[in-house]
């Protein structure tokens, strides 16, 4: 039971972390917001990259926001059904509706501000800083400025360094610094920003000097660490990428394809997802659902919408201590609980599967909408359960129990209430009866 519910720990804290912000540099903490059909149309006729790399429209996501400096300005994130999943291509969207693609160069940056010089003051600067370092690179990628050692972008296997970064610091956690720029009130600059970067497998400080205009120069720099088994890896376009890059099929194509991976009772269930049609939940397709949810939402931050986001976590959180703890976790046949625990687990990482040959895109992030749907439709909320459980709790508290409950016994919400369901749960999967505990406020049966 203790090691079991250690699992459950890991497993649930990797989600809620997957689900919040990994950075606080600059852009990357503001919100990101998807776009309304005449915007991503209006994106779509004036980009030509999508036809370039024989990208289906219907396969990619794209996301915007704005230019904290310029106004009228939008920055515009794009991914699509393409290995590596990290790779995004970006534009700059003029307040006029002209689009620049950032491909790493700074002309881009340079022909925007000069149409529409940047406001740069204490609020705007270190923002657009952060933002030139990353979008105008060197051979080996970006200047990404390192603010935290849980930034976005920064390469896994920093915990051993030794020499310069190990002589300069106690502790590899104490090397990221702040971000500091400081007006100038004579010269050509406008601000001078100390900062600390890794390029490629390197990370030194510099002192960043920026004009008025926009034009950024690197004045001084200190080596830090040099030479690391690590290096940066955010490619912006398929040339960073290099070997990495290869678009995926068409969901149509890569349905097909899992034909022979899932189970026919599994396709069939995705079949009906893909169509929008709704299913009854049950021991099979939650724990698999579930786990497409939890990939979708870790590896692309799908589905678009907060909202349906946030329902999916409480369905994957409830789903996953399912599949942990099995259906079956009092039985005395060891190897009988034991089996039931891995079908769940094997249900669970079936869903996974999916989402990670599918790929972000678009289409996967309506089939999260579609699976939140199904969540909402399977909600025992005036059920026979609810209205003969009201005279014990809350109906509030009734349906809580019920659509946790449903994950060991899928027909709760068609049962009238007795307090020997709930002795049921605890003994086939206490996990379940913790989470009703805290997730409901039933704590006496």
């Amino acid at each position: 039971m203790r090691v079991i519910f250690g699992i459950f720990l890991l497993f649930t804290v990797g989600i809620a972390s997957a689900a919040s912000s990994q950075t606080s540099n600059g852009i990357w903490e503001r919100e990101w917001s998807g776009l309304t059909s005449s915007q991503r149309q209006e994106a779509f006729s004036a980009i030509d990259l999508f036809e370039r790399l024989e990208i289906d429209e219907s396969q990619t996501l794209m996301d915007r926001q704005p230019l904290p400096w310029s106004d009228g300005g939008y920055l515009y994130r794009t991914a699509a059904a393409w290995e590596p999943t990290n790779l995004f291509f970006y534009f700059l969207r003029y307040p006029d509706g002209t689009f620049a693609w950032l491909d790493g160069t700074s002309p881009p940056i340079h022909a925007y501000n000069a149409a529409y010089p940047p406001t740069l003051n204490s609020s705007t600067i270190e923002p657009y800083v952060w933002f030139f370092g990353f979008f105008v690179r060197g051979n080996d990628g970006p200047f990404l400025i390192v603010e935290s050692n849980e930034d976005t972008f920064i390469p896994k296997g920093l915990e051993n360094i030794e020499g310069d970064w190990a002589d300069a610091y106690n502790d590899p956690s104490e090397i990221p610094e702040p971000l500091n720029c400081r007006h100038r009130n004579s010269g050509e600059f406008e601000f001078s920003c100390s900062a600390i970067l890794f390029y490629s497998n390197a990370i030194f400080r510099a002192e960043l000097n920026v004009e008025s205009g926009g034009m950024l120069q690197m004045a001084d720099d200190e080596p830090l660490a040099a030479d690391l088994a690590v290096k940066v890896f955010a490619p912006i376009n398929e040339q960073e990428a290099g070997d990495r890059f290869e678009p995926k099929p068409s969901n149509a194509r890569a349905f097909e394809s899992l034909r022979s991976e899932l189970n026919s009772t599994l396709f069939s269930t995705l079949e009906a997802l893909a169509s929008g049609e709704t299913v009854r939940l049950d021991e099979t397709n939650t724990p698999f659902l579930a786990g497409m949810a939890s990939s979708m939402m870790e590896s692309c931050g799908l589905p678009e919408s907060r909202a349906t986001r946030v329902k999916l976590a409480g369905f994957v959180a409830s789903s996953s201590m399912g599949a942990i703890g099995g259906l079956d976790f009092s039985n005395p046949d060891i190897g009988a609980a034991i089996g039931s625990m891995g079908r769940q687990q094997g249900l669970l990482y079936s869903g996974m599967l999916v989402t990670s040959q599918l790929g972000c895109s678009a289409e996967l992030s309506e089939l999260g909408e579609n699976i939140a749907k199904i969540v909402s439709a399977n909600s025992a909320a005036g059920s026979v359960f609810v209205d003969s459980c009201s005279g014990n709790f809350s109906r509030q508290q009734c349906t809580c129990l019920a659509n946790i409950g449903r994950q060991v016994i899928p027909d709760i919400a068609q049962r009238r209430y007795r307090s020997a369901l709930l002795t049921e749960i605890i003994e086939r999967n206490p996990l379940i009866a913790l989470t009703i505990s805290l997730s409901c406020g039933i704590v006496n049966y």
